[in-house]
């Protein structure tokens, strides 16, 4: 039952996240779109940043043990989630600004990253500044994609076209983060 709860109150503040700011949406508006006290919402979560937070928790659990092609799969599915919800983006990105966005969804990027990162290089690390590299990259290109997605206001409607940009991109740039690997390990930092 706890699971349903959580469930629920994740998609009903995704809901109207999807209708206006983060700023105008209260705990109150959620516990009534819930049909759940307030007490229960704070059982759960400590504020609305933190339900969101936790559905981006939930789609990056599948990044951390997914592995090669798998991996890249499954961070342009997280592209897609920010693609089917772009409202909810939209208005997190409003409400807090494009740094803060950045650093919310950049943060979770960056261990999924290294942790493959680790397990592509045979569960070695990588040295610190060519991880650095290939972290800063990634988690730059990506929310590079999702900004400029964003700050694009001719695409509120339908999500179609941005879900087929994104499988276009996952098509072109399929093993990069392994070749990426390979290149770190196989030319020495001094080159």
């Amino acid at each position: 039952m706890s699971q349903l709860t959580k469930r629920a109150i994740i998609d009903c503040t995704l809901d109207l996240a999807e209708k206006k700011s983060f700023r105008k949406i209260t705990v109150r508006d959620i516990v009534t779109a819930c049909g759940i006290t307030r007490n229960t919402f704070y059982y759960y979560f400590h504020d609305i940043y933190d339900v969101i937070d936790q559905a981006l928790e939930e789609q990056t659990a599948g990044l951390v043990g997914a592995e090669g092609a798998e991996w890249e799969s499954a961070i342009f599915s997280l592209i897609e989630f920010a693609a089917r919800r772009k409202r909810v983006w939209r208005n997190l990105y409003r409400s807090v600004g494009h740094e803060e966005t950045a650093r919310f969804i950049m943060s979770r990027l960056h261990s999924v990253i290294v942790q493959n990162i680790t397990k592509l290089n045979g569960g070695k690390p990588l040295s610190a500044r060519d991880e650095y590299i290939i972290t800063s990259f990634y988690e730059e290109a990506l929310f590079g994609i999702m900004a400029r997605w964003l700050e694009d206001g001719h695409t509120d409607g339908n999500s179609t076209e941005m879900v087929k940009y994104i499988r276009r991109i996952e098509c072109i740039f399929a093993g990069n983060l392994h070749l990426a690997v390979q290149n770190a390990e196989r030319t020495p930092e001094g080159k």
